[in-house]
Order: structure tokens, then C-alpha cells, then sequence
């Protein structure tokens, strides 16, 4: 509750700031100072600080200070200030010491586990270096590769929860919890007043101004005057919706313990709104998944799956009369039963505009990929296509090509970009933290013996003293 109530306050002083440069400038800079010193008496507190701005701001900015001409955010301000603190010690003791620090890193068993970040992590630098040398835009090359340097946080996560004394799992998930409430939050207040734009249209000019300039959400008219409200931030929704679904599969009582409830409803709900169709296949394949991993390693009793399936089924349903509600509530023009009715007709329609874009994307992004195989074309690459994006068309109705260096189609991107060695990279790094998963299941399932309730409930439930895992 106090981090919600953190998340609602800040988000608060966004849309104020927006109306005052000096506010704005003020409260970004009182930020940057109140989270250096949290990080310097706890890392890990400077990292949840980031963790929670990544769950409320979609792409990083609540709070920009104007350096001339450029934009420079919140969130750079904040990975900087971490960069700093955890880096300014290490490389002292580096300077000073210098055998040693590397003898401490050999020692460090945590190097052996994330080796393939590192091989990863070349293999960005070089893409980076690909890109200059094939003349690629330096603007499209930052902007490309920006994407990626959250790698760089994760020698910073290690050290954070490695140095907190008391168990670090509990404070993530709390935050985490707290960010999915907070999106459904607001996008259940979003999604009311846009279904009543009728009566509520006054008040949202300068709240549209402020979320649309800052982009911290996207609103559209989808069909039946029922509005798409979108985050980039819902993503942490679907991990997160996959991530309390397995601790709440693997709880032995039957009941539903009440804050699960509370932050499943949320994230199921914030997912439907969101209407992005990416990322409910994201959920169903992860939630397939984790459901597979609790027979298997959980194996629990008939009555228990009885119980979850129909805990599940209640999880929906309020998440669907919640939506239900507020756009169906009398308040001004009744937008009628058909707009909650469309909501299926999402998942299967195939004519819209985005959808035509991508298949014309297809084969300039296969094409392209095809000329550097191996190697890739390195970041900031672009390819020309025919749109059907309306908006550009309109912009530009002699000219219906576009050319970008931004793809919807993800795994073809890496492949154009990083090339095969790139591509097989990601994939092995993505399969070196499920095999880590799966050895940490396993290892916990071997503790708890052959009986049918083993002790892996207990090692993953949110416990004051629940054991902190490696």
C-alpha cells in the first residue's frame, strides 16, 4: 500500500510538473538526490527505485530536464546515478588494488552463471561498431541500441541483492505488486473516462496533453466508442502475471491468499484493456508453462487443480465485470453492450491497417536480412516497405513507402541486425535462465523428498522468513 500510494504521488507530480518547467526541472533533480542517497546507504533500494519507475513510466519519462536540445529523462538520470554508485567503489578498488579485484571476480561463482550475458553483451558492442562501419544513421544506431543497455544493469541487480542483509526476493515482489495495482489503476480510471468522453471531455485536454507528450500512454478509439489503453510498462504485467501465478500455484492451501487475488485481478485486467494481442500470447504461452512446471514438480492432488482451475475462472471474471462496469455504467451516452461484446473480436480480426503493415514488412525484412547472414547489418539498420498505416498515408498520400529501423517482427530484427551468431546468442542466454530455473526447481524438489507435498511451496512463499535463494 505505501509503494502504491508512492506510485499514485509521483505520478501526480508528473502531471503537475508538466504544466511548469521549473517545477518539473525541481522535481527531477530532488529524484535523482533522494534515490543517489538511497542507493549509497542500500543498492538495493536505488535499484527498486528504478524497478518501480520502469513499472509506472512507460518509456522513462515522468520528469525530462532539457540539456539544449536534448531530452534527458528520468530514467537515464536514474540508470546514471546507479552506474555511479555501484561503479565509483569497484573501480577505486580496481585502481588500488587490482589483483586483488580480479581475484575476487574469478572467485565469484555468479561469473560462471552469467557467461553468457557476457558473450552477449560483445556481441552488442560489435553490432554497435557494424553499424558505424556500414554508414548506418548515428541517431538510428543509439536509438537501436538503447534498447540493450539494460544489460548493463544486471552486474548492478547481482550486487544489490548480494549485499542486502535480509532477504531481497520479498522487497522486489512487493514493489512489483504494487506497479501492476497502480497499472490497472490507471488505466481503469482511462478507460471510464474515455467511455464517457461526453461528460468527462473538459477535463481531459491537459490530461491527454500531458500523457501523450510525456508517452506514458497510449489511448485509441478501437471500435463501439471503446478505447485502447495502452502501456509499454504492461509488460512487467504479463511477467508479473506469470510470476504470482506460479507462487500462487504452489501455495498448499486451497484458498486464495487475499493480495493474490487482488494483484492477479489487476494484471489480467490491465493485460485485456492493454488489447495488445502480443502480449496475451506472451501470457498464455507463460502461463502454460509454469502450469506444466507445478504438475510436474508440484504434483498436486485432483481436488487442489479442481480448486486452482476454479480459482482461476473467478480471477477472469472479475477482472471482466470490472471492465464491464466502467463502460457500461449510465453515466452520460450509453456506448451499449456491443463494445464489451468486441472485446473477443480482437484476438481474431485480421483486416486492420497495423496487421497489413507487418505482412508488407515481411519480405523487405527477409530480404535485407538475407545480404550480411552471419554478421548482421549492425544496429541502426533500416528497410523501405509499402505502409498502410493510415496516419503516415495521411501525412504523406503521394508516398505510401516507408522506411524505419524499428521492426515489429522481433526475432527477424536480431537476425538482421546481430546476424546468426547475434541470434543463436540470444537464444542460448535465454536458455541458460530457464536451465538455471529448472536446476533450482529441481534442486528444491529433491529436498523436500518423494512425498506429494514437497517444500518448494515454502521456498517461494512471500515469508518474513523465507530464505533469500542464491
Amino acid at each position: 500500500l505505501k509503494t502504491l500510494l508512492v506510485c499514485i504521488a509521483i505520478t501526480a507530480l508528473s502531471f503537475f510538473s508538466f504544466q511548469s518547467p521549473v517545477l518539473n526541472a525541481a522535481s527531477f533533480i530532488f529524484i535523482i538526490i533522494a534515490v543517489a542517497a538511497l542507493a549509497s546507504h542500500s543498492l538495493l533500494y536505488g535499484v527498486m527505485a528504478l524497478f518501480g519507475e520502469l513499472l509506472i513510466s512507460s518509456q522513462g519519462h515522468l520528469f525530462d530536464l532539457y540539456l539544449g536540445n536534448f531530452r534527458f529523462s528520468l530514467r537515464m538520470g536514474l540508470f546514471a546515478v546507479l552506474i555511479i554508485v555501484w561503479g565509483l567503489p569497484r573501480l577505486k578498488q580496481f585502481l588500488h588494488k587490482p589483483r586483488e579485484f580480479i581475484f575476487s571476480l574469478k572467485k565469484n561463482e555468479l561469473i560462471n552463471d552469467y557467461s553468457m550475458y557476457a558473450v552477449f553483451g560483445i556481441i552488442i558492442i560489435f553490432s554497435i561498431v557494424n553499424g558505424i562501419l556500414n554508414h548506418n544513421s548515428p541517431s538510428y544506431i543509439f536509438q537501436d541500441a538503447n534498447g540493450y543497455f539494460f544489460f548493463a544493469l544486471l552486474p548492478i541487480f547481482i550486487s544489490a541483492i548480494l549485499e542486502y542483509k535480509k532477504p531481497a526476493h520479498t522487497i522486489i515482489l512487493t514493489i512489483w505488486a504494487a506497479g501492476i495495482v497502480f497499472q490497472a489503476i490507471e488505466q481503469g480510471v482511462l478507460l471510464f473516462l474515455y467511455g464517457h468522453l461526453d461528460v468527462f471531455w473538459r477535463m481531459m485536454v491537459s490530461l491527454y496533453e500531458w500523457f501523450r507528450d510525456q508517452r506514458i500512454v497510449e489511448v485509441g478509439l478501437y471500435k463501439y466508442n471503446f478505447y485502447r489503453v495502452f502501456l509499454q510498462s504492461n509488460l512487467f504485467a504479463v511477467m508479473g502475471l506469470i510470476t504470482f501465478s506460479s507462487i500462487w500455484l504452489f501455495q498448499k492451501t486451497k484458498k486464495v491468499v487475499r493480495p493474490y487475488s487482488l494483484i492477479l485481478v489487476s494484471a489480467f485486467f490491465a493485460l485485456i484493456v492493454s488489447l495488445s494481442r502480443s502480449f496475451w500470447i506472451a501470457t498464455v504461452v507463460g502461463v502454460v508453462f509454469i502450469v506444466v512446471m507445478y504438475i510436474i514438480f508440484a504434483r498436486p492432488r485432483f481436488s487442489i487443480i479442481c480448486a486452482r482451475l476454479a480459482q482461476s475462472f473467478i480471477i477472469a471474471g472479475a477482472s471482466i465485470f470490472i471492465i464491464a462496469f466502467l463502460i457500461l455504467v449510465p453515466i452520460g451516452q450509453f456506448i451499449g453492450f456491443d463494445a464489451l461484446a468486441s472485446l473477443s473480436d480482437r484476438a481474431t480480426e485480421t483486416d486492420e491497417a497495423a496487421i497489413s503493415s507487418r505482412w508488407s514488412l515481411l519480405p523487405a525484412l527477409l530480404y535485407a536480412a538475407q545480404k550480411q547472414p552471419i554478421l548482421g547489418s549492425g544496429f541502426g539498420a533500416t528497410v523501405t516497405y509499402k505502409t498502410e498505416d493510415p496516419r503516415y498515408l495521411a501525412a504523406h498520400p503521394d508516398n505510401p513507402y516507408y522506411t524505419t529501423f524499428a521492426f515489429e517482427w522481433g526475432w527477424l530484427d536480431v537476425w538482421y541486425k546481430l546476424g546468426a551468431i547475434g541470434l543463436f546468442a540470444y537464444l542460448a542466454l535465454i536458455g541458460s535462465i530457464m536451465m538455471r530455473g529448472v536446476k533450482h526447481i529441481n534442486g528444491l524438489s529433491l529436498k523436500g523428498g518423494n512425498n506429494q507435498q514437497s517444500n518448494l511451496p515454502d521456498s517461494l512463499a512471500i515469508t518474513k522468513n523465507t530464505p533469500s535463494p542464491k
